[in-house]
């Protein structure tokens, strides 16, 4: 079975890598096409055949084909794809675009059996976690192919309802980019409370990794593990008050909010005419 990427982003390169330290190997063989001349000599190193523009026989040889592309670019991608593709032995199709509904892809690809997966970028060190669901004409066979490729970029979820996937989006897709702002601002919280920068950043990293391990393996639930940092009229309420008066956790949720929003506007827009 062989695999052809389209498109050698940081998501398509995540993928490649994690598949090729993979012991199982998944597929006999992996192609990348990308017009980037760099990144197809990255790839060359990595060991993995590239092309720079999609032909009939590559596209004939590979059984899954990953689009990883941009989504101003996945209609032209698509537009190309129709010229390669027959309906004699379906593909099976792969989209990690954000916002792109499997009905969009079948209408320029009715013969292929369509996947659309939410991944996030911690897939880049294999610790992301990546949320798919599966058009109706998906066999379980090809389900299977799809869950063996997201687990070897951490761990993955299966979505029923693809009306859904907006909201994956704004949590899991959007999410590392939240945490990052949250470190952020400890790091330079700490900086102004006289810390050095490189010690508030090792305090900072270690105590989200600590405490976000601990919430995963604790019994307790998330407001009993507040508490038990937070004691009565101590330093760690002073703070939660705070947060409290100025609703972090209601504009942390306001903010999903635009970009689940964001996600749908992406969604309509994607119609071909």
């Amino acid at each position: 079975m062989n695999l052809l990427i389209i498109g050698g982003g940081n998501m398509g390169g995540a993928i490649v890598r994690a598949l090729l330290e993979d012991s199982k190997r998944i597929f006999s063989s992996i192609f990348v096409c990308d017009a980037n001349r760099e990144k197809r000599e990255m790839f060359l190193r990595l060991g993995v055949k590239t092309i720079l523009e999609l032909d009939f026989a590559v596209c004939a040889t590979c059984d899954v084909i990953l689009v990883a592309v941009k989504p101003q670019d996945f209609s032209g991608v698509l537009s190309v794809l129709q010229n390669f593709l027959g309906a004699e032995k379906p593909k099976l199709i792969l989209s990690i675009a954000a916002g792109i509904p499997i009905s969009f892809i079948r209408s320029y690809l009715p013969s292929v059996h369509i996947i659309r997966i939410m991944p996030n970028t911690p897939a880049m060190i294999q610790q992301g976690i990546s949320a798919w669901t599966a058009g109706r004409e998906v066999t379980s066979h090809e389900k299977k192919i799809a869950q063996k490729l997201l687990r070897t970029l951490g761990d993955e979820v299966y979505i029923e309802n693809e009306g859904q996937m907006d909201a994956v989006t704004a949590l899991s897709g959007c999410g590392p980019a939240y945490v990052y702002l949250f470190l952020q601002s400890l790091i330079l919280g700490g900086d102004k409370l006289g810390l050095s920068k490189e010690i508030s950043a090792k305090l900072a990293m270690q105590t989200v990794l600590g405490a976000t391990l601990l919430a995963e393996k604790s019994p307790a639930d998330l407001d009993t593990l507040i508490k038990n940092v937070a004691s009565k009229g101590g330093t760690t309420e002073a703070a939660l008050s705070h947060f409290e008066k100025k609703r972090v956790s209601q504009n942390i949720q306001e903010a999903m909010k635009k970009a689940f929003l964001r996600g749908r506007e992406f969604g309509r827009k994607f119609k071909k005419t």
